[in-house]
């Protein structure tokens, strides 16, 4: 125990929140290197050097914490190379990440009530047996609980119902710039989907839907990087408003969806957008008019058809 804390207190000052977000993933479970950088990033936990880029300075980081032995790096060649944090410091980093305020585990409603919710990054682990049903995670009357200085949630265990509001108010979130809500925990209709897209400042969002197209306010995520949908319904629809996110970079949804270009909507593209370095994952179908193929085929694409 020693020998880690040894190890973490010789870390660079700003590499140590870096670090200590691994605690608010999953444990025992990998992320890939792109993902994890695509949170640092959300997060605002790396900022760029006089001599370095964010990339590079996320590459460094990296490379300490895996030469520092904190981290386990798999697959190390190829774009889908992942990383995990070694199991006995998962429970270490938790109590650094509370005593820093940075993050805080909620697993039942007790947790809830005794925990400092003024953490900027929270997951809750939801299980009934743990939870009363009258239970309310976030409540603006509360100042303990209001959330209002949250940056960061995830939301995972038992599977509810579409009645999320009801135990955490999304509206006054205000701050929150990441927010993942596991598929096995809820499955996102049009109601608390346009309750999400209230939420103008998220950067990073990972969510599960059976809705056949995105609201109107969609567009409204002008500084939204990365886009993860875990879509069960029929293919989901991405109208041309898609271009008008200019800070887009990462787009991931699953069961064969599509971008449906066949509407009488303006497209807005400049010159500088950086839509041009947006990534396509997964199964991605995409319906291009003849006019748009030539500019989508600047973007980079993975398990992308084109038809």
């Amino acid at each position: 125990m020693k020998i880690i804390e040894l190890s973490y207190d010789h870390l660079p000052n700003q590499l140590k929140p870096c670090f200590l977000y691994l605690v608010s993933l999953r444990k025992d479970s990998a992320i890939t290197i792109y993902e994890l950088k695509f949170l640092w990033h959300a997060e605002g936990l790396v900022e760029p050097t006089k001599m370095k880029s964010v990339e590079e300075v996320m590459d460094f980081y990296l490379d300490t914490l895996i030469s520092s032995s904190l981290v386990i790096l798999f697959n190390d060649i190829g774009y889908y190379s992942t990383c995990l944090l070694y199991d006995l410091l998962h429970d270490v980093c938790l109590i650094k990440a509370r005593e820093e305020k940075l993050f805080e585990l909620i697993s039942s409603s007790a947790t809830s009530s005794s925990s400092d919710l003024s953490s900027r990054q929270m997951t809750i682990n939801y299980h009934r047996e743990h939870f009363g049903i009258n239970f309310v995670l976030i409540d603006t009357k509360s100042k303990r609980h209001s959330g209002k200085h949250l940056y960061s949630l995830m939301i995972t265990g038992d599977e509810l119902d579409d009645y999320l509001s009801d135990i955490c108010h999304l509206r006054h979130l205000r701050l929150l710039r990441v927010f993942i809500l596991e598929s096995s925990f809820i499955m996102v209709k049009d109601s608390l989907l346009n309750e999400i897209f209230m939420l103008v400042h998220l950067r990073f969002l990972n969510f599960e839907t059976e809705v056949k197209a995105l609201p109107s306010s969609f567009s409204n995520f002008f500084n939204l990087e990365t886009l993860i949908v875990e879509n069960k319904g029929p293919p989901l629809v991405l109208l041309p408003r898609i271009w008008t996110l200019l800070k887009l970079r990462v787009l991931s949804i699953k069961a064969g969806s599509l971008f449906d270009f066949d509407v009488d909507e303006p497209i807005l593209t400049t010159k500088d957008t950086r839509l041009r370095e947006l990534e396509i994952f997964r199964e991605t179908r995409v319906h291009l008019l003849k006019r748009h193929r030539g500019y989508f085929q600047k973007v980079s694409q993975s398990s992308t058809t084109f038809i």
